[in-house]
């Protein structure tokens, strides 16, 4: 979970429950890791025992290297 909608400042950095706090789980929702198949998809879930809120706008896909190939805003 990213702090602001992909077109603003490349959605800016990870949403922490704690700003304060580490840029790890479970101060930080991290889904993953996961690869996906031949065709390009892929399946993934993670759960957290927190609620998130309007702090948390956008949804990135990292690759290994940390470089963001993905991002999805909420509908």
């Amino acid at each position: 979970m990213h702090s602001a909608p992909c077109g603003v400042d490349d959605a800016n950095g990870h949403f922490k429950f704690d700003p304060a706090g580490p840029a790890e789980p479970p101060n930080e929702i991290w889904v993953g890791p996961f690869r996906t198949n031949g065709n390009g998809s892929a399946v993934a879930s993670t759960r957290v025992d927190a609620v998130a809120g309007p702090g948390a706008v956008a949804v990135v896909v990292h690759a290994p290297d940390g470089s963001k190939v993905a991002c999805a805003d909420p509908s």
